[in-house]
């Protein structure tokens, strides 16, 4: 394990050359900027698993061309499960990466599709709504703060992640945007244009 004190995108890919490494924990900002350091970038490509905790990492690398260089992110979660729920399936096949999915959850860990009004309804294939997850990683609840442990967690251990997503026929889940970006008008759901083209994109 590599401990730097800040993050650095040139001093990180030279430790990841000379080092080694062949997992790295980041955001998709840090992904970001490593993608610029041209000079570095190429040599880590074949050796380096990236684990992240943001939204739509894989359709960032996807346009970088990172996937055509064999540059894999197999992994992602969030804080509250501590942190990994999903995961790409480990294959020699490309056909076990779909762009812009997060992939399917970990041995143990239940994911489903609720609705965004009250997390209680579980959504069918392909609909949106907020991503919830079940598992021995996640959090028994925020440190004494009932009232939004109450809000995120069930009394049966269903975490409501603040993802809105949405699942395809082979069980691959998708983020879509965060629930608190969501704009409401009248009876309708309004998504960052971006992120809402993405998702026309790759329906199933």
């Amino acid at each position: 394990m590599v401990l730097l004190p800040k993050f650095d995108p040139i001093q990180s890919l030279q430790v990841i050359s000379q080092q080694r490494v062949t997992v790295f924990c980041g955001s998709p900002t840090m992904y970001t900027c490593c993608f610029q350091v041209q000079s570095l970038k190429s040599v880590i490509y074949h050796q380096l698993e990236c684990v992240s905790q943001g939204r739509l990492l894989y359709l960032l690398m996807f346009r970088k061309g990172s996937y055509r260089q064999g540059f894999s992110c197999r992994r992602i979660g969030l804080t509250e499960a501590s942190p990994i729920t999903h995961c790409t399936p480990i294959d020699t096949s490309i056909n076990a990466i779909k762009i812009g999915s997060i992939g399917v959850p970990l041995p143990g860990t239940e994911a489903r599709i609720v609705d965004l009004e009250t997390g209680d309804k579980v959504l069918t294939v392909g609909k949106l709504g907020e991503l919830s997850v079940r598992g021995p990683q996640v959090m028994r609840g925020h440190w004494q703060r009932l009232e939004e442990t109450a809000q995120v967690l069930s009394d049966d251990g269903w975490l409501l992640t603040g993802d809105i997503a949405y699942v395809d026929t082979q069980g691959y889940f998708f983020i879509v945007n965060r629930k608190k970006d969501l704009i409401k008008y009248k009876d309708y759901s309004i998504y960052p244009e971006n992120l809402k083209r993405f998702y026309i994109n790759t329906q199933l």
